[in-house]
């Protein structure tokens, strides 16, 4: 997993980064995003350095950095293109679940 993955990710919407220990097989998650629909309007520290994301913690809403090493997974909750065209369900099947008894 790259920055550019990361961040590109993070911009779309709301991701859950599941973050690694190097020093033990514990794993936590973080609420995470740098879509500009859930930004504060203070700024960050972003920083230049390539091995490292910012990103705004939504369940703390505070600024963060990790490692890119330290992200295990990242999965995008919301946005754009979360799930494949093969996943929606049809429109009228949607209503036919309330229409039913």
């Amino acid at each position: 997993m790259n920055k550019d993955k990361i961040t590109t990710e993070l911009e779309n919407g709301i991701c859950e980064l599941t973050i690694v220990s190097d020093h033990c097989s514990a794993s936590r998650t973080i609420s995470a995003t740098l879509s500009p629909n859930h930004l504060p309007d203070r700024k960050s520290n972003f920083t230049n350095n390539s091995n490292m994301v910012v990103f705004w913690d939504v369940i703390d809403e505070k600024w963060q950095t990790l490692h890119i090493s330290s992200i295990g997974d990242i999965e995008r909750m919301t946005g754009y293109g979360v799930k494949h065209e093969s996943d929606s369900v049809a429109p009228e099947k949607f209503i036919a679940l309330f229409e039913s008894d």
